[in-house]
C-alpha cells in the first residue's frame, strides 16, 4: 500500500495538513529527518490525464497549506519537490500567495524543485513497496541565478 495520505489525486485547492504528511510517512514507514528532500505527489498529472487540463491560476492547484510550515522546520527538511508548485492555491492568505515558497526558501532556506513529474518514481517505489531512496540532482551553474532546471534521479 502506498504512502497516500487522501486518494488518487488532490483536487485543484486542497491544502495538504500536516496530519497528511505524517500520516503517508505512517503507512510508508519512514521517518522525514533533518537534511532529507521531501517529494509531494498530488496526483496532478493523473488528474489532469483523466479529466483533462485546467487553467490553475483560476481554478487552483493542490499542495501543501501553509500549516506545513513548522512542520517542516521542526524536522529541518532541506529540500521539496512537488509535481505541482509545492504551495496550494489558492493559499487562503491574500497577501501572500505562495507561502510555502516565500517562507521556505526565504527564511528557511529549504530549496524547491517544482512541477516534478512524480508519478514514474511513484510507481517505482510502489513496486519495491520502498518509500525512501537516494536521489541525484544537478543544478545548472548560473551567475548571479536564482533558480535553475533539474532533472532529479531516483536511486533505487
Amino acid at each position: 500500500m502506498p504512502p497516500r495520505a487522501r486518494r488518487e489525486w488532490l483536487e485543484p485547492g486542497d491544502a495538504i495538513a500536516p496530519a497528511d504528511l505524517e500520516a503517508a510517512a505512517k503507512s510508508g514507514n519512514f521517518h522525514v529527518e533533518e537534511g532529507d528532500i521531501l517529494f509531494i505527489r498530488t496526483g496532478r498529472h493523473v488528474r489532469q490525464k483523466a479529466q483533462g487540463p485546467w487553467n490553475s491560476s483560476k481554478e487552483g492547484l493542490a499542495g501543501l497549506g501553509a500549516a506545513c510550515l513548522p512542520w517542516l522546520h521542526d524536522r529541518k527538511v532541506a529540500g521539496l519537490g512537488c509535481d505541482g508548485v509545492s504551495d496550494v492555491l489558492p493559499s487562503g492568505f491574500p497577501k501572500v500567495t505562495r507561502p510555502i515558497h516565500t517562507v521556505a526558501i526565504g527564511t528557511m532556506g529549504i530549496h524547491l524543485i517544482d512541477n516534478c513529474h512524480l508519478d514514474d518514481v511513484a510507481a517505482a517505489c510502489a513496486a519495491r513497496s520502498r518509500w525512501t531512496f537516494p536521489r541525484a540532482i544537478a543544478p545548472l551553474v548560473l551567475l548571479r541565478g536564482p533558480a535553475s532546471p533539474v532533472n532529479p534521479l531516483a536511486i533505487f
